[in-house]
């Protein structure tokens, strides 16, 4: 999770969307032990973190410049390690939320809509991998 007052990322155990270039590392390792060449990313920027203003009320930040920053470092991660990253074109949530569900390998970030599409994903006999 972004915190803007301090202007970093803070884990939280039970809501941790941001994994570390560590957890894809691991990733990547077990993809290429799977002989997985290539990746898409599905991601939305629109979820952006909502921030506390003076009043009990919360607003949505209009900078996501951090979110795309880090999606941008890890599709970096991925092609310096010669993987091909094929061009999703992303949609509205829900028809990402089935793309994703009908992955033959899935690689999920944390949050609870990863924690479902896992659930999806294992339903169908499809592979999970994860950098754990």
């Amino acid at each position: 999770v972004y915190d803007h007052e301090k202007n970093t990322y803070k884990k939280k155990q039970w809501n941790q969307y941001v994994k570390t270039s560590k957890y894809y590392e691991r990733v990547m390792k077990k993809l290429k032990k799977l002989e997985i060449g290539q990746v898409s990313f599905s991601y939305n920027l629109d979820f952006n973190p909502f921030l506390k203003t003076n009043t009990r009320s919360h607003h949505r930040s209009e900078n996501n410049e951090k979110s795309v920053e880090y999606v941008q470092r890890i599709h970096d991660l991925f092609i310096k390690e010669s993987f091909g990253v094929v061009s999703y074109e992303r949609h509205d949530v829900d028809h990402d939320f089935i793309h994703m569900c009908n992955s033959s390998f899935f690689v999920p970030s944390g949050g609870g809509l990863s924690r479902m599409i896992v659930q999806m994903v294992k339903l169908k006999g499809r592979k999970v991998v994860k950098g754990e």
